[in-house]
Formats: structure tokens, C-alpha cells, sequence
């Protein structure tokens, strides 16, 4: 594996070395405007680029073994996609081609046959969106597209994909349309968080969320963020949602549950990364490369609040 042993990831007490995860100390690519889903014991990443342009390049690691391995290429290369999974199926929505041609194409990696497939392409163009799983559908939202009177603009789209039918449907939109923000699930609705954008074509950062019920195709406002960002990742971890990073020095964590009327400040993470990768393991937060940290590693321990393990990029 590029860059030595993996860092042993402890989500259990200290010794409980049969337990250990492990994350890795880099990442075997270069990578900045990607995406990563976690599924049981790996993680995935893929899409997004690097100094040579979009990759194709699909990398699992596994947290038993810690070691890298390679899935089959991402047949569309792109950035700024948006990316989710559904049991062992990865997929992967819209984004930029070669990071100037927008497009609606959509993909599902198979991780059980290392297949591709080419599903139907989201209603338009799209790119600096998000995509979540929720009830076994898929919920494309927000971005960077076409509006309905046709401008290429932030919109407030959302829309559901079931694959058993192999069909999109428009849903409820958001209250405010943006891009570059980050969305999640949790306690059983879907929570949209920061971004770009705002109402009558704004373009500013922003500090809001937004909470979607799925069963009610509706939604409501949630609580501020105290300091206004984008190109943040989000993640659910110990009962709690936690919002790291965004194109701001200094930029503080941030957590919070249902119940609570605002998002309590943590430790900002050493360095500043933004449009990034993150995934949520137990009591560990892990990001994954990002814009100038492209290979780099960092691990946030949700329990005690602080940033536990870092690993620069190269």
C-alpha cells in the first residue's frame, strides 16, 4: 500500500486489538472533488481529480486488513458528482466531465461482480449536488443545473430514484436552492446543510439547513449553523449530526441532534479542506484527500471532540 501501514482506528476500548479498524495513513490517489460511501467493513471512493484530470480510477479499502484494492473503472470519469449506496451497490450521479462538460449520466457499480451499469440519466444536467439512500430509494438534491424557466443556475430540485422501477420522480424542493453543500440521513429524515446559493439567483455562502421528511414529502427549517460554509461534508455519528470542514480558515465542527435549538462548536480540523470526502465510522469521523490536501488523512474522534490522528497528503 502507498505510504507504509495503515493507522489502527480503535472503536472500541483501548486494547480490544481483535475489534481494530484501521484507516490508512494516505490515500493511493491524488484526489479532490470525489466521493466516498461506506459499506460494512470498506469504503469506497471515486470520481473526482487530480493535477492529470478526472480519474476513473474506483479504490476500496478495507478496514480488517487495511489494504487498497481497485473495482472496475468509473465508465463516465467526472467531478463534482454525487454519490451514494444502496445495500452493496454504489451509484453515481451527474457531475462535471472532464471538469467542463455538465452531465446527467447515471452509473451503478455492482460491488459483488465488479460490474457497471447505465441506469437513466437524471432529468437534466447536474453537478455540485448531493445524493442520498433513504427507505430504498435515492434523493438527488440541489446543485448546480437547470432550472425550470431554463437557466443554468443553483436550483432547489429534488428527485427520487427506486430502482425497482428504474425510475427518477420530481419530489418536493427545497426552500432555498444551492450548491456545494452536504446532505445526510438521520433519526429517519434526510438533513441538507450550508452550501452556495440562496432565493432570486443568490450567491452566497450559507449557514442554513433544511430538514426533508421523505413519508411527508415535506420541508422544514432546521437550525443555523454558526459560521456559514460550503463545500463541507457531513456525517451522523454517536447519536449526532457533525459538519466538518468548508472553503473557510478555521472553520470549527459543528454538531447537533434533533431536540437541540443550536449546533454546538468543536475543534476545527488543523488545516483547512474543502471539496473533500468523509465517512462516518462508529465514533470516528475520517476525511478522505480534498483541494490541496489530496492524499491526505484525518480522523476526528466524536467522543472527546478532538482530532485524534492526521496524516498529511504529500
Amino acid at each position: 500500500m502507498r505510504g507504509g501501514l495503515a493507522l489502527v482506528l480503535l472503536l472500541a476500548a483501548c486494547g480490544a486489538s481483535p475489534d481494530a479498524l484501521h484507516v490508512p495513513d494516505r490515500l493511493p490517489l491524488d484526489r479532490a472533488y470525489h466521493g466516498a460511501v461506506h459499506i460494512g467493513d470498506r469504503f469506497v471512493l471515486l470520481g473526482g481529480s487530480n493535477s492529470e484530470g478526472n480519474t476513473a480510477q474506483v479504490d476500496l479499502f478495507d478496514m480488517r486488513s487495511g489494504s487498497w484494492s481497485t473495482s472496475a473503472e468509473l465508465p463516465t470519469t467526472r467531478d463534482f458528482a454525487a454519490v451514494a449506496a444502496l445495500g452493496n451497490q454504489v451509484y453515481v450521479a451527474g457531475g462535471l466531465h472532464e471538469g467542463r462538460e455538465p452531465v446527467a449520466t447515471f452509473e451503478r457499480l455492482d460491488l459483488d461482480d465488479d460490474h457497471w451499469e447505465r441506469l437513466p440519466d437524471l432529468s437534466s444536467v447536474r453537478h455540485r449536488f448531493t445524493m442520498v439512500a433513504f427507505g430504498g430509494r435515492l434523493f438527488a438534491i440541489g446543485g448546480f443545473g437547470i432550472r425550470d424557466d431554463g437557466e443554468h443556475a443553483n436550483v432547489a430540485h429534488v428527485d427520487a430514484f427506486d430502482p425497482l422501477t428504474n425510475n427518477w420522480t420530481r419530489v418536493s424542493d427545497m426552500a432555498v436552492p444551492r450548491h456545494g453543500h452536504a446532505a445526510l440521513v438521520h433519526q429517519g429524515r434526510i438533513l441538507v446543510v450550508g452550501g452556495y446559493g440562496g432565493l432570486d439567483g443568490e450567491h452566497k455562502v450559507l449557514d442554513s439547513v433544511e430538514i426533508y421528511d421523505p413519508i411527508a414529502d415535506s420541508w422544514s427549517a432546521g437550525p443555523h449553523l454558526n459560521t456559514a460554509r460550503g463545500f463541507l461534508a457531513c456525517a451522523a455519528s454517536t447519536g449526532r449530526v457533525w459538519a466538518v470542514g468548508g472553503r473557510l480558515d478555521g472553520c470549527p465542527v459543528e454538531s447537533w441532534t434533533f431536540g437541540e435549538d443550536a449546533w454546538m462548536v468543536h475543534d476545527p480540523l488543523p488545516i483547512t479542506v474543502q471539496r473533500f470526502a468523509m465517512v462516518g465510522i462508529d465514533d470516528q469521523l475520517v476525511t478522505l484527500g480534498g483541494e490541496d490536501e489530496w492524499s491526505a488523512v484525518h480522523v476526528f474522534d466524536t467522543r472527546s471532540g478532538e482530532w485524534r490522528v492526521r496524516s498529511r497528503g504529500e
